[in-house]
């Protein structure tokens, strides 16, 4: 792959916002390869990085993005709640966000409908004081 030919497709969401059309997904990475995979994707032109707290790579993924010496303000930077956490959604952004090492997420996905916890079957009543997404406007 040469520069960001192959990964410069974008999709316009109706926000505005680009959402790179190729991503690095990090799911079955092997401890320590995580972290230069990122770095290695974001220097060869990907701006989408994908990763989960369930995948328990998210802290190399952080360091890889530190690494490439990529701005965070160019890279679409997607992670998801856990499979057990869909009670506790602010716990959990709060969690990716600290082993990230950033203030924000472009996407922030719910991994499963599901809850892989059976006293945790429900999302919490969304009211005006829990926003279940983090932006950067």
């Amino acid at each position: 792959m040469s520069g960001t030919t192959q990964t410069s497709r974008t999709f316009t969401l109706n926000t505005g916002d680009k959402l790179p059309a190729v991503g690095l997904g990090t799911w079955q990475s092997k401890p320590n390869e995580v972290k230069h995979a990122v770095e290695a994707a974001l220097r060869q032109g990907y701006r989408h990085i994908d990763t989960a707290l369930a995948y328990g790579n998210e802290r190399e993924v952080g360091d890889g993005i530190k690494a490439s010496g990529v701005p965070r303000s160019e890279i679409w930077l997607t992670t998801k709640l856990d499979n057990p956490w869909h009670k506790r959604v602010q716990e959990g952004i709060a969690s990716s966000l600290e082993s990230l090492q950033t203030d924000y997420v472009d996407l922030y996905l719910m991994h499963w409908p599901s809850s892989t916890d059976p006293e945790d079957v429900k999302m919490p009543p969304l009211g005006p004081r829990l926003y279940c997404f983090i932006t950067s406007s």
